[in-house]
């Protein structure tokens, strides 16, 4: 996914002059990744996490959906700013991110079992990935499966196209948050 639909919308975006946030572009060797993320999280006016199968598997994904969400909200109480998140489900349904504890066999509830099993994270840091996968499940996005054919890869790109001019200005930032493996 990531060497194939993401790369294809990094560079309509781009082609479409946006300034585009993709760490495998923007992150170098030796960069503090966390800080990377957290600064391209502040300044983006559009975040458009991208959950897949994996996205729950991540640490950093966990992370950074948390820090979306405090970053949308914080937007929205000042008044001269703003932000907009919007989702992208890719090959997962959002009830299976909106609910991970009741979608039985869903990557996410597997993924979230895992964690709760390992003993290495808190409740308390579970409960908020958790609220914040909520949140943002709950914003009207796009869902798609897998496309061999290009076609929903081709409007996908229209329907972000058309939501991006509504809601952008003239030059922003779109930060595009993703984690897939290689064989996703």
């Amino acid at each position: 996914m990531r060497r194939g639909f993401v790369d294809h919308l990094y560079h309509a975006l781009t082609s479409a002059g946006f300034s585009v946030f993709l760490d495998t572009y923007q992150i170098k060797r030796g960069d503090d990744i966390s800080a990377a993320l957290q600064h391209a999280i502040e300044v983006s006016h559009i975040l458009i996490p991208i959950f897949s199968h994996n996205y729950a598997r991540s640490t950093w994904c966990l992370k950074e959906v948390s820090l979306i969400v405090h970053e949308v909200l914080r937007k929205k109480r000042k008044d001269n700013e703003s932000a907009v998140a919007i989702p992208l489900f890719y090959d997962v349904t959002p009830s299976h991110v909106r609910h991970p504890d009741q979608s039985h066999g869903s990557p996410f509830a597997e993924a979230f079992q895992e964690r709760e099993r390992s003993g290495r994270y808190s409740p308390q840091e579970i409960d908020e990935w958790k609220a914040a996968l909520f949140t943002l499940s709950n914003i009207s996005g796009w869902s798609l499966q897998e496309d061999t054919n290009g076609w929903v890869t081709h409007h996908c790109f229209l329907f972000f196209s058309i939501l991006i001019c509504l809601y952008a200005s003239a030059f922003c930032s779109v930060l595009i948050c993703l984690y897939a493996s290689v064989c996703a």
